[in-house]
């Protein structure tokens, strides 16, 4: 991230993998109106700190989340992201818990 130029690469790339990689979206029944506000965006920060910005700033009504599950003792030394989000963004958050892995490999 320190050279001139990293910070905006990164961001194209996660932008490419976001949109290349998300058959969620190209499969989803969503009408032709709702898709075509689905706007992708990449921002480089604490998300915390990202998302209550970008909710003031949007006035949004609703923020939703994904979270994996972790053991205690993780969230005891290292806190969870989704909890700093919850804290800090304002507005209703849905958080939805990540499935778990499948055994299948």
């Amino acid at each position: 991230m320190g050279r001139p130029g990293r910070r905006e690469e990164i961001a194209n790339a996660a932008l490419f993998l976001l949109l290349d990689e998300a058959p969620f979206i190209a499969g989803a029944a969503l009408p032709d109106a709702v898709r075509q506000r689905i706007q992708p965006l990449v921002e480089h920060g604490h998300p915390e700190i990202m998302l209550r910005n970008y909710v003031l700033e949007k006035e949004a009504d609703l923020t939703v989340i994904g979270a994996l599950k972790r053991n205690l003792a993780f969230h005891v030394l290292i806190g969870g992201t989704a909890r700093r989000i919850v804290q800090a963004v304002p507005g209703d958050i849905l958080v939805v818990r990540a499935p778990p892995p499948s055994s299948a490999g």
